[in-house]
């Protein structure tokens, strides 16, 4: 009697199995992700303000952070100044001879010759006074400062009179070209002079306008990798957005319910706390099989070959909820 009781219990268990086994045969488990975008910085500098925390909720073009640019904006002055220096010197290529800017030139020539005739003065006095004192020195007549200043005055006198020297040739070659005007070379080169000025300036312009990080999606800020005060090298990732409105899942389904889901289908999805059923569109179909992922929770043997299919899911969920497939199509 007793072992008749144990087989019958036995037999109403494996009834109750193969009943749970044949309900949930077609409902599959998959987690809830979304699509994140880095949010990198392509320009390096200290952080001066950084206006989000991690879970914060953004809009695209909504400033995240600014970068000091400071040293940039004083480069910008000098390269500003470049470009009007080459400009000038272009234009003055191009330009036909004009006499008042050939006799400006003149004078200033003259000037130039005068003011090197007083510098030789100098340097053939201060030569002169080098060489004598080099010989009292060597004999112990002079002190060792007496020498090197007679040294160092001789040595200053001879930059002036040289720099002079160079400042006229300039002079000269200015006023060349405005009696004899510009050849072709001459004008290309300070043409190439001036694009050369143009566009560094350009690029530098470019580099400022980079200083604010700026979203490029809506979404929530996920992770945040610098604090203000910080210094960002360009190119860093600086924070990630989770774009809540990319919402999908991925299941994997065994190549027997495979034949009942194809791209396009809108599929019933289910979560625990909801009543209601929610819908999911197939987006994505795998063209091969594989062996069930071990993080999925399978219905079946854990060895059977399933396919992996992507649904998305127009719903206001969060990334991370579990969510039921129930493979019933609807029409």
């Amino acid at each position: 009697m007793q072992k008749s009781k144990i087989i019958l219990l036995s037999f109403m268990i494996i009834i109750l199995l193969s009943s749970c086994s044949t309900q949930n045969d077609n409902i599959y488990t998959g987690i809830i992700d979304s699509n994140k975008i880095d949010i990198s910085s392509e320009l390096g500098g200290m952080l001066n303000k950084v206006y989000v925390q991690e879970g914060d909720k953004v809009k695209k073009g909504q400033i995240l952070a600014i970068i000091d640019t400071t040293k940039l904006k004083i480069q910008k002055n000098k390269l500003e100044a470049n470009l009007k220096e080459a400009s000038n010197a272009l234009e003055k290529t191009k330009n036909p001879i004009k006499k008042d800017e050939i006799r400006k030139i003149r004078t200033k020539i003259e000037q130039q010759n005068t003011i090197i005739e007083q510098l030789q003065k100098n340097y053939d006095y201060s030569l002169n006074l080098y060489e004598q004192n080099k010989i009292l020195f060597e004999n112990g007549s002079i002190s060792k400062d007496v020498y090197d200043n007679t040294s160092l005055k001789k040595d200053n006198d001879y930059y002036n009179l040289k720099q002079a020297k160079e400042n006229l040739k300039y002079l000269n070659h200015d006023l060349n070209l405005l009696i004899l005007g510009s050849t072709k070379e001459e004008v290309n080169i300070s043409q190439a002079r001036y694009e050369k000025a143009y566009y560094e300036l350009e690029s530098l312009n470019f580099d400022l306008s980079k200083e604010n990080i700026i979203a490029t999606k809506d979404g929530i800020i996920e992770s945040l990798n610098f604090d203000e005060g910080e210094y960002i090298t360009a190119y860093s990732h600086f924070a990630t957005i989770n774009d809540l409105s990319s919402l999908y899942t991925y299941f994997y389904i065994e190549e027997k319910n495979l034949s009942k889901i194809n791209l396009g289908d809108k599929l019933k999805l289910k979560l625990d706390y909801k009543d209601k059923d929610l819908e999911g569109e197939v987006i994505y179909i795998s063209s091969y099989g594989e062996f069930t992922p071990k993080n999925i929770e399978s219905k079946e043997n854990k060895q059977e070959v399933v396919f992996k299919i992507k649904v998305k899911i127009n719903e206001d969920l969060k990334s991370g909820q579990l969510i039921d497939l129930q493979l019933e199509r609807n029409k």
